[in-house]
């Protein structure tokens, strides 16, 4: 079975990433923000609709048109109740890819201990684990949404955590452990550290993002700190935590949230 046939395709990722926001897109909205044929997320749309994954409701609104006044149309939402399923199916091929990165990986060090690795077939394996990897961080961003990351800390019944927690989380279920120290990331190694000792490391990194993540739920319900954040991004300030009283990391984790749900730019 080719990997694309495993859950979800790339547009219903797209869509279902902006459905994440639960502000409720209608299709004209989906196909301007994701550059989207109509046919094509008609189709899409109805396919979801169809497995129980989306629903639409109708609400009148004023949107962008040559014709005055308001009118009707059906924006579309997550099924709550279907969130778990959607999430599951997104970690499923997540992780085939990281399964796939895993084992060309493998392939490529068994060729090299062999003396068989030719120059040309090393960049042929390497380019596909990068590309492997690719594909699952990409798939990954879909845990930028909060609705995403509250489901995935449901099923690994746990607090809320930070996007990089959630990707150290996925990414370690598979054997593969990021660890983030000074502002660099790497993948494990033996020389590098212990398999004890980057298990630690992880644990730690996570706990320490749940705290973050707190705090930025708690800065996320302060109006005034909000409008502060606005206000000092658009004066391109950078060190808008200190005008804030809330740590750095927690600042950092408000503006990316709010980077990506376009509140700023």
């Amino acid at each position: 079975m080719a990997i694309d046939d495993i859950g979800f395709n790339q547009a219903e990722l797209r869509i279902l990433a902006l459905l994440g926001d639960e502000k409720g897109h209608a299709q004209w909205e989906i196909c301007d923000k994701l550059k989207i044929d109509k046919a094509y997320a008609s189709k899409t749309l109805k396919g979801l609709k169809n497995r129980g994954l989306i629903f639409s409701e109708e609400r009148s609104l004023i949107r962008p048109r040559k014709e005055r006044g308001p009118h009707t149309e059906h924006p579309y939402y997550i099924q709550k109740d279907q969130l778990p399923i959607i999430t599951k199916t997104i970690l499923i091929k997540i992780k085939r890819y990281l399964s796939m990165y895993q084992s060309t990986r493998s392939e490529r060090e068994l060729l090299r201990v062999e003396g068989t690795l030719t120059p040309t077939l090393e960049s042929e394996l390497s380019s596909r684990a990068l590309s492997c990897m690719g594909a699952a961080d990409i798939i990954m961003m879909i845990f930028r949404d909060t609705l995403y990351r509250d489901c995935l800390s449901k099923i690994h019944n746990m607090d809320h955590i930070t996007y990089d927690a959630a990707r150290d989380l996925i990414y370690s279920d598979s054997g593969i452990i990021w660890l983030h120290e000074k502002g660099a990331i790497y993948t494990v190694t033996p020389d590098k550290k212990s398999p004890v000792e980057a298990f630690q490391t992880l644990v730690s990194n996570i706990e320490y993002a749940k705290e973050v993540e707190a705090e930025r739920r708690s800065l996320e319900t302060d109006p005034i700190a909000l409008q502060k954040i606005k206000d000092l991004w658009n004066k391109g300030r950078t060190n808008i935590y200190k005008d804030l009283g809330y740590s750095q990391d927690t600042t950092i984790a408000q503006i990316n949230q709010m980077l990506d749900c376009g509140e700023i730019s």
